[in-house]
């Protein structure tokens, strides 16, 4: 079972997220998505995903102003 969270990029401090279970391990970049910045429209903005490897907890980083 995947566990998928969604976190604001000024929610956290330094460069990545840490699992929100507690491991101790430094969260892996896994890759991007992209997601429509309006429901119409083309325009798209980019979305990083991290991997936490001991307990498969993905968190995706939204950007501040989402």
């Amino acid at each position: 079972m995947e566990r998928r969270i969604q976190v604001r990029a000024d929610s956290f401090k330094g460069d990545r997220p840490s699992c929100p279970r507690g491991c101790p391990e430094r969260m892996h970049r896994h890759g991007v998505y992209e997601r429509y910045e309006q429901p119409t429209g083309d325009e798209k903005f980019t979305v990083q995903r991290f991997l936490c490897r001991p307990c498969g907890h993905t968190v995706s980083v939204l950007p501040p102003n989402r």
